[in-house]
């Protein structure tokens, strides 16, 4: 299991922000 952090999830966010918001929520849902 990977560990994410608040500002990993949010450097996460902001790096798929560009291809696909849906995407970063599904990863980040995913990871949580």
């Amino acid at each position: 299991m990977l560990t994410v952090t608040d500002k990993a999830s949010e450097v996460i966010k902001d790096f798929l922000k560009d291809k696909n918001d849906d995407v970063a929520i599904r990863i980040t849902m995913s990871m949580g």
